[in-house]
């Protein structure tokens, strides 16, 4: 498995309760396993997660590596204002029964 960072496109509900997600061409949920969000309010922000080694990457799924992937999830927690409590920040895990249904 691999580890990649994806750009998606969050598209807010007026009370910015809720937003609905927009991946980009060739995601795929049946290959793309999402393990941890980025949260800050903005229009475009990004996921991380394992694809197969074949996997092909484009612009806006990039592979990144263990070192990186660390590093964003330290900064995603420390800026999330609902899920910091959640993450499991040593393996890279945040409660993925609970936010990666």
């Amino acid at each position: 498995m691999k580890l990649c960072k994806v750009k998606i496109r969050k598209i807010r509900d007026e009370n910015d309760t809720q937003c609905q997600f927009v991946y980009p061409d060739g995601y795929s949920a049946k290959i793309i396993k999402p393990f941890a969000y980025e949260n800050r309010g903005n229009e475009y922000e990004h996921c991380l997660a394992e694809v197969p080694d074949d996997f092909i990457f484009s612009n806006d799924m990039a592979e990144i590596d263990p070192y990186t992937a660390k590093l964003l999830v330290h900064e995603w927690a420390d800026n999330d204002k609902d899920i910091s409590s959640e993450i499991d920040r040593d393996n890279l895990k945040i409660s993925k029964e609970k936010y990666c249904k």
